[in-house]
């Protein structure tokens, strides 16, 4: 049997010039990006989107984030929808609170159809109200990527 001839024995003067894997999958930082790009654009948006809302407070239970146009009125309808849909499990059809009464649905409170009204019901109002905006402009970032990647 023969002994093995490889340049990298002890004693042997030659050296072996092994290359460098960039990473365990075998690619680069770039080249995975370039791989998932909507994958890392979910990710960053994400990232940049709490950084943003966490330095202005608005992911802390019990602070909200101020505008004219929510604290006038937007407040009290949403928190009278919440808890009367905690109370009674179904939409209010009247509301006894304004000009001695106004329908619900026909005086335009809100957003009482939109899909993430839920979040009203199940956390505090002025909370939920920070959330959907969160919510608003991660999707926002997110699908202006996709539609500019689309173009």
């Amino acid at each position: 049997m023969a002994k093995d001839q490889s340049p990298a024995k002890k004693g042997s003067s030659k050296q072996v010039h092994k290359p460098e894997r960039p990473s365990a999958s075998g690619q680069t930082f770039a080249q995975r990006i370039a791989a998932h790009p909507v994958r890392w654009a979910v990710i960053g948006y994400a990232v940049l989107t709490i950084l943003f809302f966490l330095f202005q407070g608005a992911l802390t239970p019990g602070r909200m984030v101020y505008g004219t146009d929510t604290m006038s009125a937007g407040v009290f309808f949403r928190t009278f929808y919440a808890e009367f849909w905690q109370d009674h499990f179904r939409m209010p059809m009247w509301n006894p609170f304004i000009h001695g009464g106004l329908p619900f649905v026909d005086a335009m409170h809100g957003d009482i159809f939109y899909p993430a009204a839920i979040l009203q019901i199940l956390l505090p109002v002025t909370y939920a109200l920070g959330l959907k905006l969160i919510l608003h402009i991660f999707l926002a970032g997110l699908f202006m990527f996709l539609f500019l990647r689309a173009l």
